[in-house]
C-alpha cells in the first residue's frame, strides 16, 4: 500500500525536486524553507505548494512556479451592517475619541470615529449594545421610605428615572439604571432578531 502512495507522489515530482527523506511532501511552508536552507540550496530552489496541499522544493526558473493557485471563495465571511456610531456619554473630553472594538481576535477590530459611517459585524454590533453604565442605589434599611404603605411607589417616586427593584425574601429596595454608552443608527438591514 505504501508503495502505491509513493508511486503517486513521484509521479507528480520531477528530476530536481526536494522531499522529506522518506520521499512524503512537507506539511507546512516552514518546513520546507527550513529543509531548503539546511541542505543549501536556498539560491537554486522555491517552495511550492502541490495540489494534495503539502509542500515541495522546486528549482528556480520551473515552469510549475508560473502557474497561479486560485484559492477557494471565502464563505466563513462574517456579514457586516452599514452604521453610524456615536458616544452617549455626557464626558465632552472623550466625545470625539476614536471608538475601538476587538470581537474575536485582531482580525476582527474595528477602528472609527464616533458619527462615521463604518460596517460592523454583528459581534461587534453585539459589544456595543452591551457596553452600558449600570447605576445601582440600595436603599437603606432605616429609610422612611420603608415606613411608607408601599415602599415601592415611595422610591419609584423619589427616583423616577430608575427602575425600582425588592428583593422578595429580604425586602430591600433597590434601585437601578441603565444607561448605553453608544447609540447605533442603522443605514441599511439589522441583524436578525436585533433588539435595541
Amino acid at each position: 500500500m505504501d508503495e502505491i502512495i509513493q508511486e503517486k507522489v513521484m509521479a507528480n515530482m520531477e528530476v530536481g525536486d526536494i522531499l522529506r527523506s522518506n520521499g512524503e511532501e512537507f506539511a507546512t511552508q516552514a518546513a520546507m524553507l527550513a529543509a531548503i536552507t539546511k541542505v543549501n540550496c536556498i539560491d537554486t530552489h522555491s517552495v511550492m505548494q502541490t495540489e494534495n496541499g503539502g509542500w515541495i522544493g522546486v528549482p528556480i526558473g520551473d515552469p510549475r512556479l508560473k502557474v497561479k493557485r486560485v484559492d477557494p471563495p471565502k464563505t466563513n465571511q462574517k456579514k457586516k451592517y452599514p452604521v453610524r456610531v456615536f458616544r452617549t456619554s455626557g464626558d465632552e473630553a472623550n466625545r470625539d475619541h476614536v471608538i475601538k472594538i476587538t470581537a474575536n481576535g485582531p482580525n476582527e477590530r474595528a477602528v472609527f470615529k464616533p458619527g462615521e459611517k463604518f460596517e460592523l459585524t454583528e459581534t461587534q454590533l453585539n459589544i456595543l449594545r452591551d457596553s452600558i453604565i449600570d447605576t445601582e442605589i440600595e436603599i437603606e434599611p432605616n429609610s422612611g421610605i420603608y415606613s411608607a404603605r408601599d415602599p415601592q411607589v415611595a422610591a419609584q417616586n423619589m427616583f423616577p428615572d430608575m427602575q425600582i427593584i425588592r428583593d422578595p425574601y429580604t425586602g430591600r429596595i433597590v434601585c437601578r439604571k441603565r444607561i448605553p454608552n453608544y447609540a447605533i443608527n442603522f443605514l441599511g438591514d439589522r441583524p436578525p432578531g436585533w433588539i435595541d
